[in-house]
């Protein structure tokens, strides 16, 4: 045989398929590395939009009471401290008159 007599062809012949498999590895890699920096590129773009800053960034704001958050206008009484947070900085303010969305005052 060719390859008895002179080894270097056969391993001459297995050196391309595997610089040739390394290639495809490499190739295969490349492109996934790719599509997960995508779909990070979306997550954090997300996680962007969730985040508070971006909400004050378009003129809302976030209304404190003792270091919380306000969701509702029951957890406010009359005279009640309270921090109002813009996306530029802080307000100190007290509540005045409270009223619910039925305009009965709490």
């Amino acid at each position: 045989s060719a390859a008895l007599q002179n080894p270097q062809l056969l391993l001459a012949g297995r050196a391309q398929r595997l610089d040739r498999a390394i290639a495809a590895l490499e190739s295969q890699m490349k492109g996934q590395m790719k599509e997960k920096r995508h779909a990070l590129e979306i997550v954090l773009q997300q996680l962007d939009y969730l985040n508070p800053v971006h909400i004050l960034r378009q003129g809302y704001g976030i209304v404190e009471k003792e270091g919380a958050p306000l969701t509702s206008v029951r957890a406010v009484k009359g005279g009640d401290l309270l921090t109002i947070t813009l996306k530029d900085g802080r307000i100190p303010a007290r509540a005045g008159k409270v009223q619910g969305e039925d305009n009965q005052e709490q």
